[in-house]
């Protein structure tokens, strides 16, 4: 047998395994959980509304500030348990800082955020932010991967105008991650 086709014999039974993995950590569906980034300083609005929100349509909502029991009081730990357990990632990005680029006023996100997506990314979670007007582009046009995006003035704005929006692209994320998951459920496990 060739070296390529040894390769992709490999390659499968490697998916397959991964499958089997993701199996026996959900079950036989995958929760519908969400990680919401924020800071509380000023994205609590923004995150109560959004929690109702997603609460109300059945969905659990879990964030950084909840402790892990695992993780022995260490931040970044209680984040990344949290974090493997959901199915979406979503990012509020509010202005905290002051930045000039070329003359020019910008805001960017908190560092936490930042920090975050970047978990969110190496988790492989589907990736939505929601981010105040002023905050620089650089902060989320450069994010690799596909993600959804919406800029908004204020929590009033959201409130009104994206809230309804914003929940509709994380069902769709969601939706989409659960049919993929589904569609990896009918592959067979191959044997050598």
């Amino acid at each position: 047998m060739a070296k390529w086709a040894r390769w992709e014999l490999r390659k499968e039974y490697i998916k397959s395994e991964i499958i089997n993995y993701s199996k026996l950590a959900y079950g036989s569906s995958i929760p519908k959980r969400v990680f919401i980034s924020y800071t509380k300083n000023n994205g609590q609005e923004y995150y109560n509304l959004l929690k109702e929100k997603l609460e109300k349509e059945g969905f659990t909502v879990t964030d950084g500030f909840q402790s892990s029991t695992k993780s022995a009081g260490i931040v970044i730990r209680s984040i990344l348990d949290q974090m493997k357990s959901a199915t979406v990632y979503v990012g509020i990005y509010t202005k905290e800082n002051k930045i000039h680029v070329k003359d020019k006023e910008f805001w960017t996100p908190s560092v936490w955020t930042i920090e975050e997506k970047g978990m969110a990314l190496g988790l492989n979670l589907p990736v939505m932010l929601i981010m105040e007007e002023g905050i620089h582009e650089d902060f989320f046009s450069k994010t690799t991967g596909a993600f959804e995006h919406c800029i908004t003035k204020n929590a009033y704005h959201f409130e009104h105008n994206l809230l309804e929006k914003s929940y509709a692209l994380i069902l769709a994320k969601y939706l989409d991650k659960k049919s993929k998951y589904r569609e990896e459920e009918d592959f067979d496990l191959f044997e050598f």
